[in-house]
């Protein structure tokens, strides 16, 4: 966690989503100085206001997993230039490589990596800065985009997939079975959802290589307008991922690749 959450911005896009879900959205915007927030995907607003509204609208529900929908709306293009990359990939893995490489262009406070490991892969999930009090709703979100999309982009049985979560379960969170078709493991060492590797492999039948392609170049054109700092931050979680689970495979070569980008590209950015 090395990133300073005053210098982080998200989507107006999820602020407007999430505002949805408190009882009185106008007048929580109001008090947070949103009024009259642009309806522009591309504005931004700072993430502490962000993290503020989700605590406003956790105050108000009662229900602790209130939260599970909010980011299943991968259709209309609620997740940016991501949206068309997931929609229009080769494959389930091509989308979740896309996924992984281009988080932080919509959620600052992850990063993201994919290993595989006994026929499965795992996606996991990492914070960039200190989430405090939403840590749990946070990764539960991000894993429910994810758990989504792998459900609707293939023919598979979700219940073959595991995920496993960091934080604790309360005893009265009874939430999980119908927000993840799937196991749920807490109080574990990393948050990951666990997916058979098969399923990477999974055509995508919407897949469009015109759009595929143009959508990754938004996403890295996102991405490169990003600060430098976000590519040393992403270059040093792969290292330490390596560094535990595969250490001979560690060269700069690979490490671009993960980023992907170019040996070159990686140098000049981390030179900066």
């Amino acid at each position: 966690m090395t990133l300073a959450i005053d210098k982080l911005r998200i989507s107006t896009t999820y602020l407007r989503r999430l505002a949805r879900e408190h009882p009185q959205p106008q007048t929580v915007l109001k008090e947070l100085g949103f009024a009259n927030i642009t309806p522009r995907d591309t504005a931004t607003v700072p993430l502490a206001d962000y993290f503020e509204l989700l605590r406003s609208v956790d105050r108000c529900r009662r229900d602790r997993g209130w939260h599970l929908g909010i980011g299943l709306r991968t259709a209309d293009h609620f997740h940016g230039p991501l949206t068309y990359a997931l929609m229009s990939a080769p494959t389930i893995g091509h989308g979740l490589e896309a996924f992984s490489h281009y988080i932080s262009i919509r959620a600052p406070h992850f990063e993201c990596t994919i290993r595989q490991a006994d026929l499965h892969h795992f996606i996991v999930l990492n914070e960039t800065i200190d989430l405090g009090d939403v840590r749990r709703i946070l990764f539960e979100v991000g894993f429910s985009v994810f758990h989504d999309y792998v459900g609707s982009a293939g023919d598979v049985n979700l219940a073959a997939a595991t995920l496993y979560l960091a934080h604790t379960k309360k005893p009265n969170d009874a939430y999980y079975a119908d927000g993840f078709n799937c196991s749920v493991h807490f109080a574990h060492p990393e948050n990951a959802l666990a997916i058979p590797s098969a399923w990477t492999a999974l055509p995508n039948p919407q897949y469009d290589e015109l759009m595929w392609e143009n959508a990754l170049a938004q996403c890295e054109t996102a991405l490169a307008a990003q600060r430098p700092a976000n590519t040393l931050n992403r270059t040093r979680s792969y290292v330490e991922m390596t560094l535990k689970h595969d250490p001979k495979s560690l060269c700069i070569e690979n490490a671009a690749a993960e980023l992907n980008m170019s040996v070159r590209t990686l140098i000049r950015r981390l030179q900066v």
